[in-house]
C-alpha cells in the first residue's frame, strides 16, 4: 500500500495535533507507507522538526516515539517563537517579515538544512505557501519550487527554515516572504507531462516574489496528493487528511473597537477560507467513504461523533470529553509555545482522532491513549 498524508495549518496547535496522530500511526503499517506527505503551516513547521530532529531523513517508527518526539516537546513548550519574532519585527514594515521568522526557526529551532537536501527516498515531501503575484499554490520539494506561472527553479538551494516560514506566513500575524528571482534560474515545462524536470530556460516573471500562508489558498494541503474530481495521485492507494484548522467563531462586530483596532479585512479572509476548507471536506469525506482508500480526522471531533460519522461500534474506552476536546479544539492559531498542559491535551487530541478514524475505517483496532507510554511528556 502507498499512502499519501497532509497535514493542514493551525499554527502550534495544528504542530502538536499532528504529532499526536502521527504517533498512533507509528503504531501501525501505515508508518512505512507513506509515499508523499503534503504540509501547511503548523504542518510544515512539525514535519520540518521531524526531519531535522531525525537526521534529515524520515525517521523510523521507533526513533519517532522514542528520540524525536522528546526532543520536539521541548521546542514547543520552552521557546516561543512568536514572542521572538514579534520583539523583532516591530519597527519594520509588512513587507518580508516571514524572513524573521525564518532566520529563528534556523538559529533557535537548529533547522539548517536546504530544500534540496531533503532525501529523496520516501515519503516525498511538498511544502506549500501561496504565491500572491500569480494567486497559485507554491509548492517547495527537493526537485523544484515554484507553479506553473511563475514557472520553477530546479534542485532549490533554498533555506528549509525560509520554505517553512513562507507556508506559515499568517496574514496579520506575520508578513510574507519575499523571493528576489534574480538570485535563482528560472524554468518552465514544454509540455504538460511534469514527470521530469522543467526544461526551458525562461525569465523571472517580476524582479520579485511574495509568498504567504499556503492556507490562503488551500489549508489542508490536498492538492499535492489528491485532485477534485480526479481523486488520489496516480501513484497512491490510500490517503489521510488530518485538519487542525480552527473553527470559525461567532464575531459581534463593535463599531468603536474595530474602529481602534479594525479587524474586518482578516474576517473577510477567515470566511473564504473557511468555506473552502469546508467544501475540500466534504468532498474528501465523500470520496474516501465511497472508496474505501482514505481517513478523514478532524481536530474538535469526539470519537463518539467519529464512530457515528461513520457507522461504527462506539468503543468502550477512556477517552477525552466534550468539554475537553472544545478547550483544545479553542487553542487560538499562533507560534507561541504551549504549556506542559496545552501541549498534553493537544497530543493526546491528535492520537485519538486517529485511532478512532482507523478503527472506524477498519484499518485498526481503537487503541486507548496510554499516558504512561510517553514518559518524556513535558510537566
Amino acid at each position: 500500500m502507498k499512502t499519501g498524508l497532509s497535514l493542514s495549518g493551525g499554527g502550534v496547535r495544528a504542530s502538536v495535533f499532528h504529532l499526536g496522530v502521527l504517533a498512533r500511526l507509528a503504531e501501525t503499517e501505515f508508518w512505512s507507507s507513506f509515499e508523499h506527505i503534503s504540509t501547511v503551516s503548523g504542518g510544515s513547521l512539525c514535519v520540518a522538526l521531524i526531519f531535522e530532529k531525525a537526521g534529515k531523513r524520515w525517521p523510523t517508527a521507533d526513533d519517532y516515539l522514542n528520540k524525536c518526539l522528546p526532543e520536539i516537546s521541548r521546542f514547543l513548550t520552552s521557546y516561543d517563537l512568536q514572542r521572538a519574532y514579534l520583539l523583532r519585527a516591530w519597527p519594520q514594515v509588512l513587507e518580508g517579515r516571514a524572513q524573521i521568522i525564518g532566520k529563528l526557526i534556523k538559529d533557535r529551532w537548529g533547522i539548517t538544512s536546504c530544500i534540496s537536501e531533503i532525501p529523496e527516498t520516501n515519503p516525498r515531501w511538498t511544502i506549500n505557501a501561496t504565491c500572491y503575484e500569480t494567486g497559485k499554490n507554491w509548492r517547495f520539494h527537493k526537485r523544484r519550487m515554484g507553479d506553473y506561472i511563475a514557472n520553477y527553479v530546479v534542485d532549490p538551494k533554498f533555506p528549509l527554515s525560509d520554505a517553512v516560514a513562507a507556508s506559515a506566513a499568517v496574514p496579520g500575524l506575520i508578513g510574507p516572504l519575499k523571493i528576489k528571482t534574480a538570485e535563482f534560474a528560472w524554468k518552465k515545462y514544454a509540455g504538460w507531462d511534469q514527470s521530469s524536470a522543467p526544461d526551458i530556460d525562461v525569465n523571472p516573471i517580476a524582479k520579485s516574489l511574495t509568498l504567504w500562508d499556503g492556507g490562503v489558498y488551500d489549508n489542508l494541503g490536498v492538492e499535492a496528493i489528491y485532485k477534485t474530481k480526479k481523486g488520489l495521485r496516480y501513484d497512491l492507494d490510500f490517503a489521510l487528511v488530518c485538519d487542525a484548522s480552527k473553527p470559525l467563531d461567532f464575531v459581534y462586530r463593535k463599531w468603536l473597537k474595530n474602529i481602534v483596532l479594525p479587524r474586518q479585512p482578516m474576517r473577510l479572509v477567515n470566511i473564504p477560507m473557511d468555506q473552502v476548507r469546508s467544501l475540500r471536506a466534504r468532498e474528501l469525506f465523500g470520496f474516501f467513504r465511497n472508496n474505501n482508500n482514505g481517513g478523514y480526522l478532524r481536530m474538535g471531533e469526539s470519537v463518539e461523533q467519529i464512530c457515528k460519522n461513520l457507522n461504527a461500534e462506539i468503543p468502550k474506552a477512556r477517552y477525552m470529553t466534550p468539554t475537553e476536546i472544545k478547550t483544545v479544539s479553542e487553542f487560538a492559531t499562533t507560534l507561541r509555545k504551549l504549556k506542559p498542559t496545552e501541549f498534553r491535551s493537544v497530543f493526546q487530541h491528535g492520537y485519538e482522532v486517529c485511532s478512532a478514524v482507523l478503527y472506524g475505517i477498519n484499518r485498526s483496532p481503537f487503541i486507548e491513549y496510554n499516558q504512561n507510554s510517553y514518559s518524556w511528556m513535558p510537566s
